[in-house]
């Protein structure tokens, strides 16, 4: 299945009917997305959703939307205000007229990625559900079969079945190879190492780190290989190297704000262990992204950043208050899905604030 070959195909129809602009902007859409030029997206979106909408290209417009939620939740991180654009869309994508179109299996991502920001091991069996679902349907000539394979890949990894993840991609790089391509070294890598990280084998990641690239991917992928490759070195102990390849936190802020987690992660270790680190600017970056996580709707993310605050009010002297972070967490833990370990980690908390 060519998933692009029925886009090139509308753009000369689109052409043909006098919509110049909008037959530009369907290949300048999908660049500005994975090169992080999201305020320029929000300036024209609706205008193109608009012109597809009113000439009756409604694959196009699926297809406009459906780039949309990449920007909005794969790589800006705001679930609570695209849910309903997500839900309204998967609706969209499998009436009548567009249940045949091939980006209509896309919009799965977009719904998992969804709930997988709001709580991602608090929605990993739904997603997991989901996602393999949609698997059943497509194959690996499909190139959303790749995505949809991240999706399945991440959930399994939010649920901490770690060895099922990794059994998983090993069949996804076997299909990949089985169909005369390579092993994926995007996002199916990206995860693979995550896994790996989080089983603690430090030297294996950092290998894997060292291979992620992705053409297609922009300057966001880019950032998600910087920001890994960081939080593997800070986990290792690498403080000075994990330092080096964090991206900046406004580069981070304006491009591609779903790193937020993994920049608060690398930045919590370095701060526990670096005491020329351990500044009021870099707490005040922690609580900004705790704050817009909330806000968001990133909540099992900001339910964790808040959590690593406490535990560095305990370590040096800030003028944050514990017991407030202590009311946000609570605050954010009454949104998560399923508790997954949430009340325990408040416990230890508790005990350590009323220690302070």
């Amino acid at each position: 299945m060519d998933i692009w070959g029925w886009v090139y195909d509308a753009v000369g129809e689109v052409r043909e009917a006098g919509h110049e602009h909008l037959a530009d902007a369907i290949f300048d859409l999908p660049s500005d997305v994975v090169n992080g030029r999201h305020e320029e997206i929000d300036l024209y979106i609706a205008e193109l959703v608009a012109e597809a909408k009113s000439a009756g290209f409604t694959w196009i417009e699926l297809y406009i939307r459906h780039w949309y939620m990449q920007s909005k939740v794969l790589h800006r991180g705001e679930p609570k205000e695209a849910i309903k654009e997500v839900v309204s869309l998967l609706e969209f994508a499998y009436t009548e007229e567009n249940r045949d179109c091939p980006q209509s299996i896309c919009v799965v991502q977009d719904m998992g990625s969804c709930y997988g920001q709001f709580d991602g091991p608090g929605y990993a069996e739904e997603r997991i559900a989901v996602a393999g679902e949609s698997l059943e349907k497509i194959n690996v000539e499909w190139p959303c079969y790749k995505c949809i394979s991240a999706e399945y890949a991440e959930a399994l990894c939010d649920a901490q079945r770690y060895e099922e993840c990794i059994r998983f991609l090993d069949k996804v790089d076997a299909d990949f190879i089985e169909s005369g391509r390579g092993k994926d070294t995007s996002n199916l890598l990206l995860t693979r190492t995550e896994v790996v990280i989080r089983q603690g084998d430090y030297v294996k990641a950092r290998k894997m780190g060292e291979k992620l690239l992705s053409y297609a991917g922009g300057s966001n992928f880019a950032l998600d290989t910087r920001a890994m490759q960081a939080l593997i070195e800070a986990f290792d102990g690498q403080f000075t190297k994990a330092s080096e390849l964090l991206p900046e936190f406004d580069r981070i802020q304006r491009e591609n704000s779903s790193l937020f987690l993994a920049w608060a992660e690398t930045m919590y270790l370095i701060m526990k262990a670096v005491k020329e680190q351990q500044t009021d600017d870099n707490i005040q970056s922690l609580l900004e992204i705790a704050k817009i996580m909330q806000a968001r709707g990133t909540y099992r993310q900001a339910f964790s950043v808040y959590g690593w605050l406490i535990e560095l009010t305990a370590l040096f002297s800030t003028e944050l208050d514990s017991n407030e972070l202590l009311a946000q967490m609570k605050t954010v833990k009454e949104k998560l899905n399923r508790d997954f370990g949430a009340s325990d980690r408040m416990e230890v908390l508790e005990a350590m604030v009323a220690f302070q």
